[in-house]
Order: C-alpha cells, then structure tokens, then sequence
C-alpha cells in the first residue's frame, strides 16, 4: 500500500459483504461494455442499492473529496463492481496527486496554487485522477486480469520462437553456405521474450476460447497483444467520461498515459514555472508511481527508490516532463528517502543525480 494513504479497504480481508444483487451487478459489469451496463443497471433498480453501498464503505476515505457528485459515484461504483484492486489503485492515485500538488512548492507557492491561478479547476483534475482508469470497464475483466498458470509460460515460449525457428530453417537449411547463428532470428525473438513476454505474441495464441470470444463480442481484434488491448482503455476512458458529460475529465484522463504522442491539452505553470508540462503529466506520475508500489499477481511492489528510478528514466526518455519529475522526486528527497538494500542505495545516488540536474531554480 502507498505510504501516503490511510483507510482505503483492505481488498484482501473481505472488507466488502456482498450480496446477490451485488455479484449480479459485478457479473454485469465485467462483462459487458459500460453503457450496456449502466442501462441494465438502471433498468433493473440495482444503480442505486449499489452506489449506496459503496458510499457506504467509501465513506471514511473519500471524505475529502468534497468535489464529489452523486454522477461521480455512480462512475466510481462501475470501478469497483469491476474490481476492488481498481478501485484502490484508482483511490490511492487521486490521493497520491492531491498530496502531492498540495505540498510540493515553487517559489513559495504550491502546485495546487499555481493551477488554480491559471484558471484551472482542482475538482476537475481530481475526478479525472479518481476516474481515470474508468476506461479499463471496455474491456472484459477476465481477459485483463487472466491468470497464467506454470505450464502456460513455456506454451508462451515456444508460441514465440516457432515462426522464428522456420523462418530461419528455410532460409538456411540445404543452401549449401554455412549457417550464421547471428542471424537466427530466434535470438532476438527469446530476447524480447524475455523482456516482456505478453508484448509481443497475439492473445488468440494462448488465451482460451471462452475468453477471445468476450473480446469478439466488444469488436476487440484477437491479433492484439494483451498490452495492445490494455491501451485501449486510455481512449475509452476518455469516450466514457465524454459520455458522462465530463468532458475536461475526458481530456486528462484520456491522455495518462499518452500512448498516441498528442500534443499537451491542458498546459499548466508555463509562465511560472518555465516548464513544458500538463495536468496529465501529474496524472501519470502519480498513475505510475501507485502501480509501482502496489504488489499485483504478476510482480513484486518495487521499494520507493526503485520506482523512483523507473520514474526518472521515463523522464530521461521523453515520456513525461524532466523538470516536474524533479519536482516530484525532490518533494520525496525531502521527506528523508531511504534506501532498502544495497541495490537501492546505487538507484538512489542516479535518482539524487537526476533531481539535482532538473530540478527547477
């Protein structure tokens, strides 16, 4: 859990009672679009039992989301009938930012400061921070979180290597000249492998029939990666609060991650902080950093300096500004950040370098 959150529900203690009405509406939103199941939902009369419900158990940690409207708990229901792990990790994020923006300064003013002086609205990018991964409800939950067993990695593996084997055999086998290994292909094909197995290989290739079929049934294209399918829900995050008439919401949460390299929507601090960045750029950082943290099923929580490293190499590569993830790193240098093992104390010098190179006078 993050160390700047307190009170979220521990999703692993069966904190959440459920009831039939609540499994039939999980069941419904899981496995169907959002619009579909907001009208089933309504339909039935089960939108509004499930809304209180969760205003009920929700009640303590979001109280200080005062910018909150009963639209906005309805939305917020969808995330966690779709998954509690969501809904935390969409909690924590919200929180992550506020804390953040609220206490990192420049030139004696606050982050939070400065964007209300520019005319933005705080309650709009906080419920674009909660609602943000909303987007993940377009795509069918069991496909998104599925489950590898121990056989299934090394079916992965050959899956990866096959056409990559054949291709170099009938290439080179009987050609009469002597077979260069540099140029089996398959040596790049274990490397890429290796270095995220599920990037590269088409989920019809091992997904089970049941589950391409959820897929189909959404028009997503089998042919797609699983990472290929998890970038959809940046744009249908946008799609959905644009249906919700949230529209600046949609326009940060639509750009997280900023998979589609689009040009800045919401620009904040160019004249006060002399700085290229956006209200999505905060977003994503604290998106990032609360992932990092978080353990999931398919890897470990990495330590504060670890993420923190991931962040700034990020930052190096372009995808988020230099200067803001100085800012953010600083704010954390500040509170005494400390090293875990001796892996981290290496990390952290390169985390201290990189503050010090960026950060802002």
């Amino acid at each position: 859990m993050n160390r700047y959150i307190e009170g979220v529900p521990d999703q692993t203690s069966n904190t959440f009672e459920t009831t039939q009405k609540t499994e039939d509406a999980r069941e419904i939103v899981q496995n169907t679009t959002f619009a579909e199941a907001r009208k089933t939902l309504e339909e039935t009369g089960n939108l509004e039992e499930q809304v209180q419900y969760i205003k009920k158990h929700y009640k303590e940690v979001l109280s200080g989301a005062e910018f909150m409207t009963e639209k906005d708990w309805e939305c917020f229901t969808f995330i966690h009938l779709y998954s509690e792990e969501l809904a935390t990790h969409s909690i924590e994020t919200y929180q992550l930012v506020r804390t953040k923006i609220e206490n990192i300064t420049f030139k004696g003013e606050t982050i939070s400061e400065i964007i209300k002086k520019e005319g933005a609205s705080l309650d709009e990018f906080y419920r674009a921070c909660l609602l943000h991964d909303i987007g993940k409800t377009a795509i069918p939950e069991s496909v998104l979180n599925y489950t590898f067993g121990p056989g299934d990695w090394h079916a992965l593996f050959w899956i990866a290597c096959k056409d990559s084997m054949k291709k170099w055999v009938q290439q080179n086998l009987g050609s009469g000249d002597d077979a260069n290994l540099e140029e089996f292909s398959i040596f790049k094909t274990i490397h890429d492998y290796q270095e995220n197995p599920v990037v590269n290989i088409p989920v019809k290739s091992y997904l089970p029939r049941s589950e391409l079929e959820k897929l189909e049934k959404r028009g997503i294209a089998t042919d797609f990666t699983l990472r290929q399918i998890l970038e959809l829900h940046e744009k249908a995050s946008e799609e959905i609060l644009k249906e919700e008439e949230l529209f600046t919401e949609a326009s940060i949460a639509g750009q997280h991650h900023n998979y589609a390299n689009e040009e800045y929507r919401f620009p904040i601090s160019s004249k006060v902080l002399g700085i290229n960045a956006d209200l999505a750029d905060l977003l994503r950082l604290a998106d990032e950093e609360q992932a990092l943290l978080s353990e999931r099923p398919y890897k470990e929580a990495f330590t504060h300096v670890a993420a923190y490293d991931i962040l700034t190499r990020d930052a190096e590569k372009g995808a988020i500004s230099k200067e803001l993830t100085a800012l953010w790193i600083h704010h954390e240098l500040e509170r005494g950040l400390k090293a875990e093992s001796v892996e981290d104390e290496k990390k952290l010098v390169s985390v201290r370098a990189f503050a010090q190179k960026y950060l802002l006078q």
